[in-house]
């Protein structure tokens, strides 16, 4: 059956154009960040900076899934984490996601990363926290 109509072709011509939208609305689908801080708190209820986990992390660069919420890299790996994407983040609103597990020990691992993607920088500030650290530091549109 060949279909020729004029109807047909509106029809086949609009949904192009929203497979194009839907394409490029999720043209950015990651982030790459780096780690510029990593804080934890201490008994006085204040931030104190940990040295040793510092070093080890200050600097390293991590990966970051906006579709899924899986999180590649140290010191927020998700691998071997059950991972719930919160928010993809928009202008308004920041990616958020969150992995646990409860496998590693007697307790409940979670960790969470926020992206603050509304932030009208090129490198959008982010904070997560594993349990025992936060660290904070910039990520990059991919």
């Amino acid at each position: 059956m060949v279909f020729t109509s004029t109807r047909f072709k509106s029809c086949l011509a609009g949904l192009m154009l929203s497979a194009v939208s839907i394409e490029s609305s999720f043209a950015d689908r990651g982030y790459i960040c780096e780690v510029k801080s990593v804080v934890r708190i201490n008994d006085s209820g204040t931030f104190s900076t940990v040295q040793g986990v510092k070093e080890l992390y200050l600097g390293s660069k991590f990966s970051v899934n906006r579709i899924s919420g899986e999180v590649v890299g140290f010191p927020l790996s998700s691998e071997h984490f059950n991972v719930s994407l919160l928010d993809i983040g928009s202008s308004e609103w920041g990616f958020k996601a969150l992995g646990w597990n409860k496998k590693r020990s007697s307790h409940e691992w979670v960790k969470y990363i926020t992206v603050k993607e509304y932030s009208e920088t090129i490198l959008k500030p982010f904070w997560g926290h594993d349990d025992l650290h936060i660290y904070g530091g910039l990520c990059e549109n991919i």
